[in-house]
């Protein structure tokens, strides 16, 4: 499994730091971002130890549910 230094990993924030300044600059108000930014990071981690979990099974048919699975939801 490849690891990501916490450094490198932190630069992927600037971008959301650069929306955040130009949300506030339009609203004068934190709104709903911190909110969808928590969200966000609970969402894109409970799909990234799903999808660890699932190439750790090395199952075809497991993959294959789980491929239908996203199909079937985003239709």
């Amino acid at each position: 499994m490849v690891e990501i230094p916490l450094p490198r990993l932190a630069l992927s924030l600037l971008p959301l730091f650069a929306v955040a300044l130009i949300s506030f600059r339009w609203t004068r108000s934190e709104g709903g971002l911190s909110l969808a930014t928590l969200r966000m990071i609970v969402q894109l981690l409970a799909v990234g130890y799903l999808l660890v979990g699932l190439f750790e099974l090395q199952n075809a048919w497991a993959s294959l549910g789980v491929v239908a699975f996203m199909i079937a939801v985003s239709s």
